[in-house]
């Protein structure tokens, strides 16, 4: 009986809370919107995920090391924690749909809406607040973007991204060839872009 009442309560709970946050996961932000909602930005490592239950719901905690932040303050060492609705604890599972849970090893970018309020993804955007960093053949730091297609360069300078690079000279032609592919960006112009939205 107490499984089925719990059964019940999640269904209501991740009905209210869920529907106006997948309206927000279905929109793609633009550049400027995901700069603009994140209170921090940072680019890290998870070096470990906890979970545990709390009155009857699971939720994953997420410890990250901080490499660097880019934008907020407030931290009072090289790591943070973020916690997302969701995961499994023994006996006890919730799942939320479309929920993304960093791993353990994970190397990237992390856009936070606001890491002293707990939500039920503390990204921004949810998985649009994350940029999987990767080191390319050259040993320069590159974004993954496979999971970001909407700041590819194919789409003729409508792009905010594309705009921002264009506005710090250079042209199409140059990224273009410069940057081949629009899942291999070079973390250094990214964050450019993303400083440059910050000073405006």
């Amino acid at each position: 009986m107490k499984n089925l009442c719990l059964k019940m309560l999640m269904s209501t709970l991740l009905i209210f809370a869920a529907a106006p946050l997948i309206a927000t996961v279905l929109e793609e932000l633009t550049l400027e919107q995901l700069v603009a909602d994140s209170k921090l930005i940072f680019e890290g490592k998870v070096l470990d995920v906890v979970v545990n239950t709390q009155d009857e719901l699971v939720y994953s905690t997420v410890l990250f090391e901080v490499a660097k932040v880019h934008k907020g303050d407030g931290l009072v060492s090289d790591q943070v924690e973020l916690r997302f609705l969701g995961g499994s604890d023994t006996s006890l599972i919730v799942e939320v749909e479309g929920q993304y849970v960093p791993a353990v090893g994970e190397h990237g970018l992390y856009f936070v809406t606001d890491p002293d309020n707990y939500q039920v993804n503390p990204l921004t955007g949810w998985g649009q607040g994350y940029f999987p960093v990767f080191t390319g053949e050259d040993g320069n730091a590159y974004l993954d973007l496979r999971n970001h297609p909407h700041y590819a360069f194919l789409d003729q300078g409508e792009n905010p991204l594309m705009k921002k690079m264009q506005g710090m000279n250079f042209s199409k032609d140059a990224i273009s060839a410069k940057f081949p592919k629009s899942e291999q960006f070079p973390l250094d112009d990214f964050l450019a872009a993303v400083q440059s939205l910050l000073e405006e």
